[in-house]
């Protein structure tokens, strides 16, 4: 009787071109999606339907005629997930696939119905959306006054969108409790620590205790007024070098987004030391190990230049990831923004996680580090912690 329910729903939607949009959730072994959106389109004046599949890393995009997209909506949650919310221009179902091939539906009247938007082309939804005024984003000139990105600074605008989309991704491994104390280290001219304040205090209603820690009085001066001009609660900009500033709270969030060389390191192992909940690194500038790589079957790659400035930005990121993994994290490597916007966009993502393998991922990073027969600062500033744990 469900599963004739269901089949009749899907006719409806996708045969008779109802459907306004679809998104399927819960996943299940073997699905390699979070998710799976599904937008009716329009391709050469027919109508199709385009599944987007929302990975760890991208977005993965296929387009169906009806007949194969209602098809692949059933095999989906047939295999792959165990929710789904169907919105037509005057329903919505709601999908519950139960065990042994049971299925509920649940239906609602959507309170605002909207046509579909089946422009190939259409503009991407941001999490600070282009055309909303944003006033930290205008006085930092990325935007206009009506929130319109600068059309030089469209490269800076996406980059902050990306930022915010990574940091939502990890928000539920925050504390439930307010305030939420994040430290951004090396902020810099702070683009990216009003963008953090915007999306805890404006998207997650959050309160926050945020400060930014930089070693150029100027930039955190600056950081102060602007702050204080947009009456924004709970921001702080700080003068101080990063292994020398203890916050006033337990650091929950740790953010060091293109700290030079070794700052990233004083940065992480902040991080690691006040048992931070999710750790953010992108490094800039991997000078320390350059000289160090030593590794005899490669040496004649380590002969060029380019090759060795390569390699030690890969190797130095993998023995941060390795520690980081031995301390307890779960760690993702992520491109954090498009390679010709900037070089330096490997972005390490550490979740505090089980204890479980740390051992062994000592062993790993001990072996890796070994090899190229490196001593990186990271290391050495977690020292007694790796001590107390492994020996």
């Amino acid at each position: 009787m469900s599963d004739a329910r269901l089949a009749h729903i899907l006719n409806e939607c996708f045969a008779n071109g109802q459907l306004h949009e679809a998104v399927l959730h819960g996943k299940r072994p073997p699905a390699s999606c979070r998710r799976v959106e599904i937008r009716p389109l329009l391709l050469q004046g027919k109508l199709h339907y385009q599944f987007s599949c929302l990975q760890e890393k991208r977005v993965e995009h296929r387009n169906f005629l009806p007949a194969g997209a209602r098809q692949e909506t059933e095999r989906l949650l047939q295999q792959e997930f165990t929710e789904a919310l169907l919105r037509t221009a005057d329903n919505e179902v709601v999908v519950h696939m139960l065990p042994g091939g049971r299925v509920r539906l649940r239906h609602k009247k959507p309170q605002a119905p909207q046509p579909p938007d089946m422009n190939h082309n259409r503009t991407p939804e941001y999490l600070i959306p282009e055309g909303v005024p944003c006033a930290f984003l205008h006085r930092l000139g990325i935007v206009d006054a009506q929130g319109n990105p600068y059309p030089s600074r469209r490269d800076k605008f996406r980059q902050v969108n990306r930022f915010l989309e990574m940091v939502r991704d990890v928000s539920g491994s925050l504390p439930a409790q307010d305030p939420l104390c994040i430290a951004d280290y090396g902020s810099g001219r702070a683009t990216l620590t009003f963008a953090l304040h915007h999306y805890f205090t404006q998207v997650e209603k959050r309160s926050v205790q945020l400060f930014g820690i930089d070693l150029k009085e100027d930039m955190t001066a600056q950081g102060n007024a602007l702050a204080a001009e947009l009456e924004l609660q709970g921001l702080q900009f700080v003068n101080a070098a990063i292994g020398d500033w203890q916050p006033p709270c337990p650091v929950h969030l740790s953010v060091s987004l293109h700290a030079c060389d070794t700052a990233t390191d004083y940065a992480l192992a902040a991080g690691i030391l006040q048992n931070a909940s999710v750790i953010l690194a992108v490094g800039c500038c991997q000078h320390e190990l350059r000289t160090q790589l030593h590794c005899p079957p490669l040496e004649h790659m380590l002969e060029y230049g380019i090759m060795r400035e390569r390699l030690t930005e890969l190797v130095t990121e993998s023995l941060r990831s390795a520690l980081l993994t031995a301390c307890g994290y779960r760690v993702q490597m992520l491109e954090f923004i498009d390679a010709g916007h900037t070089p330096r966009n490997i972005m390490l993502r550490a979740v505090k996680g089980s204890s479980e393998g740390q051992e062994a991922a000592w062993q790993r990073y001990m072996q890796l580090r070994d090899f190229w027969n490196a001593s990186p600062t990271l290391e050495k500033l977690i020292r007694k912690r790796l001590e107390g744990e492994y020996t």
